[in-house]
């Protein structure tokens, strides 16, 4: 009605039980003189908070009370000292002119959603005409009362006010009486309101980027790897993302997680995490004051190699693994302080969350997650399902640090007190692009201020958006001496020479002669100044060094920046299956496909390649066997995927998680990854405890996420990564005798960061010292050249593949003999895995520890033959990175099997453990070192022997080689040299243990001892001086003991690996 539109403005408002009520409010006349305004404390909404102030109207209305009681007209909300909004109203504000700015579009500032201040509707409405004026509109940053006093003009805004000039507050002047955004408004308004009315056209228009009520909005989009980078840029440009977000009130925190190169089937999403609200934060725990600190190496940063203190030595190097419980070495407790986000800061949330185990403190982080505000955490829904996410993740940084509460070891090389070594967010926005379906999404709660905006700047940018066109970096010498960083950009230092690195690869095969370990993963690190920011870095990264589990984190209150082109999955958790995609193996990249099919047969007919590769899938498919079902473990797939630099040998590895393990217990069960420590891993990661100068800090942990709704993760192994400091002003600048920089300096400049680039290899009794040194530098070539402008000696920069549009998978194919036997046994393994029985009628496996009760007896017929009931296998774990695989084995045959610990202080006696778990069988698993390190071992053997067992025992490896021992046998150091890894026929005699088995029968070894027969024998037939054992099989020569059995009793052992991956019929020995 006409009549009524000359009145002024009807608001309707719906409350929670449904009733209705509208107001009609006049149009405002323009107040005859400025308004004066007093000040008062906001409330805190949240960083989400918009529209309605979420129904809390009872502060504002005491803000106008009180404005009127003072005899003024408006109030302004002020939080921590700044303007965030006002009590009927909105402030805007008219900047006065950067000095030598002269044509610079006027600029209005309006308060900043995130830091507290509310949706205004007005605004949204007339900020266009404003723009159309002349005016540039900037949200925050946050600006004190006193600004205001500098300000060129000060007006408020809102749709029960109209537009009034602000003239003073709390009885001090602001602006400068100046009227030109005054008059823009109130015409702008007037505009707006057509005839006094605001069109249901206008206000949807206003509205209509606001998510949808289920957190989404899509968008069809590009496949290139190149758009999520570019789109970040945008963000930034926006002050959506990064540090110059905390000007609109949210927090700095960077995180994206960057699917590269050729879409791939396990990287399929490029994912960028929103400004989060909820922070987890572990520092290494301070000594207790009974540790002597001065045994431990010095860590961090300013260690660039030489050890400057007095280090711990002749542990695992000698066979003697410091494990926890030994000498009072306890584990301390892992702490993850909570943190919320409040408009300008991180402040301390309680509790702090802490366990004594990796996965109990994740599992609690999660819940502590979980419990924080959990109105701000979007669901998903079904339109969802097929993206990463369902709604609120947990998303972060572990550093490698943290396998001191996943390995029972007393380590010496960690972070120094109170360093950090790990971050974890709970992201409850998030901006993905699928790559293989071609669109973006945006996830958030509705109406999210920052969802909103994001999603307007996506609507605008998305269809221009191209590559990022970046820089080239000139190459400048890299330094191979062992002094300090250096103070100009582009330079790095090396931790360790050469020769020394050499010496270090013959340790290490001294260590496999003596049969301490199989493999072992060495780095070196590289340090120096960086030439760019570190966000500047990893673009050019996402450009030269393409790779699927891309990462880019920055902690600014932290100095910590991290950038990472990492080609390897930890895990991945879908729906209850765990996936982890071990790399071994690596060649380079030729001039053209055909060089590079080439290199990649060459690569597969290599005896050390494959022997590292076949070890490290055996390694990862125990540590999945730790928390799936017996019988679903299986190594799936084995290719060679190619890089910009290099191409891999890669497989992947499944399981499906038992219904008492969740994502958090199989994170914890394979961190850190095989492929970064060695084998077996626990005396691995001991050794590398002694062998390496610096702590890894960061290098070779973990980026990923888990949704907190279905338990859904992706973690990348952190190889190929640049860890950043930013170094203080005042210590960036004593070193170089500067002034103290600028604040705009300080953020920008590249001499503030300094950067460690960390690279290695496996290292094997195969390995070339010298080959080494290079495949080092190969690997950190690239980081070293973007990072430092650095070059190593080993390949020129300007080499290397120049089609890099060919990267992809290839299929291994039999084009030798040893690849040929390998494919055999993967096709076994995978046939076998198709009949075998269901996963339901695996039996579990449990552990038994010295002090637990004993287990109830099992009714049993013949023992030797057929069983009344399911079997008890006793299973002494040796700390081997295989027992696993025997355990699950045997379950899958149906029986019952309880692992008992073989070394440590809490290892029973043999007495105690047969007592204790009452087995119908005993197998001795493989290990490390000698069987005497394992008294329990050697117990266990001398009773088989002396027949007071009275059931079926069997030795592998360690087990073998104990059994030989008490029998008086000789165990020396192999002839024939370490074998590790290798399949190998071997020859039998086709009795007891080998009935059935085809001879010879290709079975993986992994062994550097063998046994030789005593010296001093009573019978001819036997091998030991008491004629209890008899040889049944050989090696390949037919000169080496690989197995034996007793004359009379149902004792037997094997120096081979049936479980291992790559042995045939390994299931018809142990059934």
């Amino acid at each position: 009605d006409a009549s009524l539109a000359a009145l002024g403005l009807i608001r309707v408002e719906l409350n929670a039980a449904g009733d209705v009520c509208a107001t009609l409010r006049h149009m405002p006349a323009a107040a005859a003189e400025p308004w004066q305004a007093v000040c008062c404390s906001a409330p805190w909404f949240g960083p989400v908070a918009t529209g309605t102030k979420h129904g809390n109207w009872g502060a504002y209305q005491r803000a106008t009370a009180s404005a009127r009681e003072q005899g003024a007209s408006t109030c302004l909300m002020l939080r921590n000292g700044h303007v965030v909004d006002g009590d009927r109203c909105t402030p805007l504000v008219l900047l006065k002119p950067v000095e030598g700015e002269v044509h610079r579009q006027p600029v209005v500032w309006r308060p900043a959603e995130g830091c507290g201040a509310v949706h205004s509707v007005t605004v949204a409405l007339i900020e266009s005409h404003l723009m159309q004026a002349g005016f540039t509109m900037q949200e925050g940053p946050p600006l004190t009362v006193e600004a205001l006093h500098d300000a060129d003009e000060v007006i408020v805004v809102g749709s029960g006010v109209g537009v009034q000039q602000l003239r003073a507050v709390d009885g001090k002047i602001v602006g400068n009486g100046k009227t030109r955004l005054l008059q823009a408004a109130r015409s702008a308004l007037q505009q707006a309101r057509r005839g006094g009315w605001y069109t249901v056209t206008a206000v949807a228009q206003c509205l209509k980027h606001l998510p949808a009520e289920d957190g989404w909005k899509h968008w069809p989009a590009p496949t290139g790897e190149w758009l999520m980078p570019s789109i970040a840029q945008v963000l930034l440009e926006h002050r959506l993302w990064g540090d110059s977000a905390i000007e609109r009130g949210w927090a700095p925190d960077r995180l994206l997680l960057h699917s590269g190169g050729p879409p791939s089937d396990m990287a399929t999403f490029s994912m960028l995490a929103g400004p989060p609200t909820l922070r987890f934060r572990a520092r290494q725990p301070r000594p207790s004051p009974h540790t002597d600190r001065s045994m431990c190496k010095t860590s961090g940063r300013s260690n660039t190699g030489a050890d400057t203190k007095r280090r711990r030595l002749g542990t695992a190097a000698e066979g003697r693994i410091p494990l926890l419980g030994e000498n009072g070495a306890m584990r301390p407790e892992l702490c993850w302080a909570c943190e919320e986000w409040s408009t300008e800061q991180w402040q301390p949330l309680e509790p702090t969350v802490s366990a004594l185990s990796l996965s109990s403190a994740l599992r609690n982080v999660a819940v502590a997650a979980r419990q924080a505000h959990p109105s701000r955490m979007p669901q998903g829904t079904t339109d969802s399902s097929h993206l990463p996410i369902r709604g609120s993740s947990i998303a972060g940084l572990m550093g490698y640090d943290l396998v001191q509460w996943t390995e029972p070891l007393n380590l010496d090389c960690v972070a120094n007190p109170d360093e950090l070594i790990g971050v974890l967010y709970r992201v409850d926005r998030w901006l993905l692009h699928d790559r293989s379906r071609g669109t973006v999404s945006l996830w958030a709660l509705p109406g999210d201020p920052w969802g909103t905006h994001v999603a307007r700047v996506v609507d605008g940018c998305l269809p221009a958006l191209r590559p990022l066109d970046l820089k080239p970096i000139n190459p400048t010498p890299l330094q191979h001496g062992c002094k300090a960083p250096g103070s100009n950009c582009g330079s790095a230092i090396s931790s360790m020479d050469d020769e020394s690195h050499k010496k270090v690869v013959n340790s290490v095969q001294d260590l496999i002669r003596s049969g301490h370990l199989y493999q072992l993963n060495f780095g070196r690190q590289w340090t120096g100044r960086l030439r760019e920011h570190p966000w500047d870095l990893m673009l050019r990264l996402f450009t030269v060094n393409a790779s699927p589990y891309s990462a880019f984190l920055m902690v600014p209150d932290e100095g910590l920046a991290l950038c990472s082109s990492s080609p390897e999955l930890l895990l991945s958790t879908v729906g209850g299956m765990a996936t982890t995609c071990p790399i071994k193996g690596t060649c380079k990249r030729g001039r053209d496909t055909a060089e590079d099919a080439k290199f990649r047969e060459e690569m597969v007919a290599d005896k050390k390649e494959l022997a590292e590769h076949l070890m490290l899938v055996d390694l990862e498919r125990h540590d999945l066997g730790r928390v799936c079902k017996a019988g679903s473990v299986a190594w799936e797939s084995w290719r060679v995927e190619s890089f910009p630099r290099v191409q891999h040998m890669t497989s992947r590895v499944i399981g499906r998680l038992r219904a008492d393990a969740d994502s958090w217990e199989a994170l914890a069960a394979v961190f850190p990854g095989g492929s970064i420590t060695g084998c077996p891993k626990t005396v691995t990661i001991a050794a590398i405890d002694e062998l390496e100068p610096i702590p890894r800090q960061m290098w070779t942990g973990s980026m990923g996420y888990c949704d907190l709704q279905s338990g859904d993760s992706q973690w990348s192994i952190l190889i190929r990564t640049l860890v950043a400091h930013k170094a203080k002003p005042d210590e960036d600048n004593a070193a170089k005798g500067a002034a103290t920089p600028t604040h705009e300096h300080s953020r920008n400049c590249c001499d503030c960061w300094t950067a460690e680039v960390k690279a290695g290899g496996g290292l094997t009794i195969g390995s070339v010292p010298q080959a080494e040194v290079d495949e080092a530098k190969a690997k950190a070539e690239k980081l070293l050249h973007t990072a430092f402008g650095a070059c190593t000696e080993t390949v020129s920069v300007s080499t290397g593949c120049n089609h890099v549009e060919d990267l992809g998978q290839y299929e291994i194919k039999p084009s030798n003999p040893h690849a040929a036997a390998l494919l055999s046994a993967f096709s076994e393994a995978a046939n076998g895995k198709a009949r075998c029985c269901p996963q339901d009628c695996c039996t579990a496996w449990r552990c038994w520890s010295h002090g637990d009760p004993p287990l109830a007896p099992i009714t049993a017929g013949d023992v030797i033959g057929e069983s009344v009931g399911s079997p008890r296998v006793l299973f002494i774990d040796n700390l081997d990175s295989f027992s696993l695989n025997i355990v699950n084995a045997c379950a899958i045959l149906g029986a019952e099997v309880v692992i008992v610990n073989g070394r440590g202080p809490q290892a029973p006696s043999a007495a105690e453990a047969f007592d204790g778990v009452r087995p119908t069988h005993i197998i001795i698993g493989p290990g490390p070192g000698r069987p005497e390190m394992s008294p329990l071992t050697m117990e266990l053997a001398q009773c088989a022997l002396a027949g007071s067992l009275g059931i079926p025992l069997l030795g592998i490896c360690l087990g073998h080689q104990a059994l030989c021992l008490a029998a008086g046998c000789r165990l020396v150091a192999s002839p024939r040299g370490p074998v590790h890894g290798v399949p190998e026929d071997i020859h039998h005699d086709g009795q007891q243990l080998f009935g059935g088995l085809p001879s010879p029968v290709r079975m993986v070894r992994y062994n550097s001892l063998v046994v030789l027969e005593a010296e001093a024998k009573t019978e001819e037939e036997t091998i030991d001086q008491q004629g209890r054992l008899t040889a049944c099989a050989w090696d390949e020569s037919r000169t080496l003991v690989m197995a034996v059995r007793h004359t009379r009793l149902p004792v037997c052992g094997v120096q081979f690996h049936p479980e291992s991956a790559g042995s045939c019929s390994g299931s018809a020995l142990f059934n």
